[in-house]
């Protein structure tokens, strides 16, 4: 049964991963263009940012990384909040509601764990998968429209079991979520794979990714991206060719439309760009240039009605190797309706 269990899976995969190739590899998608508004200079790196424009930092200071909650003043400015458990704390999402989640070690002496972390208005609780030896949160449920915050809530990444010395160390990596204080392990249902979780939504849908291996070498086989819900996998994008020096995929964000953000790279000018999934590819129409100089676009969050959020990069052409980079943060509005017809 379990040789007969593997072979539909094999077969279901290499469906969906058709059906993701000809999808990618067929006219180019139609454009969205978008509004860009710019605003001003981060304090620092930027994790993520929410749809009040509220933003976390990581940085690396003498008693190591802290997670700095960056929130806008009624009249103006940014007031800067410290989370750290002690430790290494960094923070990898941030709700609406400035719930903030991430990894944190409570020390940075010695032998230590990686814990999971939650803050929240001054409140900061750490937590960590039964059986772990690292858990690392990468993904946080925003409740629906007129849903209170913590209804429902959902906690989502990536977990190490302890070390098993007569096998490879890849087997240790396991996707988890945490809801209504109950733990459970989401790999993707393949052997010798290794599975993280990074986003989920209000409707129940969680983006993740698995990497393949092989397990006397632990050489990267397959890599895919993939769409969760409730026990059944999709893969709408076929399979990541990047570890093979081919095109590459990051999936970076995921509302609770079941819209999400693609970027392609690695490939030629017809494969290449920043695209919004909604049942098909639509390029997100960005410009090339800012004031004249050239712009790199680094989106970090997609909101319920197609806005996006993230930060760009300009750079002058100054002749030489390294030339002054400006990076200041922006948000987007599509100029049309169709990212807001569900």
């Amino acid at each position: 049964m379990e040789f007969l269990k593997t072979i539909w899976l094999t077969v279901v995969m290499l469906l969906l991963a058709a059906v993701g190739i000809q999808f990618v590899e067929g006219a180019e998608p139609p454009i969205i263009p978008y509004t860009v508004t710019v605003l001003e200079q981060p304090t620092g790196a930027v994790a993520d940012i929410n749809a009040d424009v509220n933003y976390i930092t990581t940085p690396n200071g003498p008693a190591g990384i802290k997670t700095v909650l960056n929130q806008r003043k009624a009249r103006g400015g940014v007031k800067a909040i410290d989370i750290s458990c002690g430790g290494d704390t960094v923070g990898q999402q941030l709700t609406r509601d400035e719930a903030v989640i991430g990894g944190c070690t409570t020390t940075n002496v010695g032998e230590r764990q990686q814990l999971g972390f939650f803050y929240h208005r001054g409140e900061l609780g750490l937590f960590a998968v039964p059986g772990s030896d690292n858990t690392t949160p990468y993904a946080i449920s925003e409740p629906g429209q007129g849903r209170r915050f913590f209804g429902g809530t959902e906690i989502c990444g990536q977990y190490t079991t302890p070390p098993e010395f007569d096998r490879s160390g890849l087997f240790r990596f396991h996707g988890f979520c945490l809801k209504n204080g109950e733990y459970r392990t989401l790999d993707f249902p393949l052997f010798n794979t290794l599975t993280a979780i990074f986003a989920t939504n209000s409707s129940g849908k969680r983006l993740g990714q698995y990497v393949t291996f092989n397990p006397e070498t632990n050489e990267t086989l397959d890599v895919a991206w993939f769409v969760e819900d409730n026990g059944v996998f999709e893969l709408p994008f076929g399979h990541d060719q990047g570890h093979l020096g081919g095109p590459a995929i990051d999936v970076i964000a995921l509302n609770n439309l079941d819209q999400l953000v693609v970027i392609r790279h690695n490939g030629d000018e017809a494969w290449n760009g920043i695209f919004l999934f909604d049942d098909g590819l639509f390029e997100i129409g960005l410009p090339f240039e800012l004031d004249g100089l050239r712009a790199g676009w680094a989106i970090k969050a997609l909101f319920d009605d197609g806005s996006i959020a993230g930060t760009v990069s300009t750079t002058s052409d100054c002749g030489a190797m390294f030339c002054p980079v400006t990076t200041r943060l922006f948000t987007a509005e599509p100029s049309t309706s169709t990212v807001a017809k569900k």
